[in-house]
This record gives C-alpha cells, sequence and structure tokens, in this order.
C-alpha cells in the first residue's frame, strides 16, 4: 500500500467545503483531513454534535463520514478552536506520566475525572 512515511494526506483549502452530501445517502469528506469542533445538544450534555463546514453533525452522521475510510487507521488531535487549521507539534509522553490534556467539563462546569 503504502511505505512507511510516505502517504501524504489531502487537506481542503481553509473556506472550501470539506464534504459532500453523497449518493442522497451521507456525507463524505472531500479530503482526507477533517477540521471541526464540537458541542452538545442543547439540554442534553451527553450528546455531542460535530460542528462541520458550519453543519451539526450527529454522532450517528458522523460516524457514517468517516465510515468511508473503513480499515484506514485515524489519529484524532486535539487544538483550541482557534488553531484549527493549524498542524499542532505534538509531543510524546514517557509512561510515567499521567494524562496532561484538557479536562473534561461537563455543561455545568463538573469534571467527572477526579
Amino acid at each position: 500500500m503504502f511505505e512507511d512515511g510516505q502517504y501524504t494526506a489531502t487537506e481542503i483549502k481553509p473556506g472550501k467545503p470539506q464534504i459532500e452530501w453523497w449518493n442522497n445517502r451521507h456525507w463524505t469528506m472531500k479530503g482526507d483531513v477533517l477540521k471541526f469542533t464540537i458541542s452538545v445538544v442543547q439540554g442534553n450534555p451527553d450528546e455531542p454534535v460535530f460542528i462541520v463546514d458550519g453543519k451539526n453533525l450527529s454522532l450517528k452522521e458522523f460516524g457514517e463520514l468517516v465510515s468511508t475510510y473503513e480499515g484506514w487507521g485515524g489519529r484524532l488531535v486535539m487544538v483550541p478552536e482557534e488553531e484549527i487549521h493549524l498542524a499542532p507539534k505534538v509531543s510524546v509522553l514517557p509512561e510515567e506520566e499521567g494524562y496532561q490534556g484538557m479536562p473534561f467539563i461537563d455543561s455545568e462546569g463538573k469534571s467527572p475525572i477526579q
């Protein structure tokens, strides 16, 4: 398939649509990189909404969107919304260090992670 490190992912230019309605069935990605923000359904903080190109996609719709890549792998790197168009530096933590990312905070400002 691809030699280690030889694959180049295609990213859609900022401001251009990243997804399109395919075959009157579901959304599909136009490139290999997907920039999105995450929100929750008002009144239901347990139901995520993925916002892509200004469209609110449910968890089911988001799953259908990425299912076109069945058999592939992926990396999800979380960045501040204002830096969504940038590829961040990534550091690998030694095993003995614990999680140091953004703590989960629910809509009431509480974290289930203690």
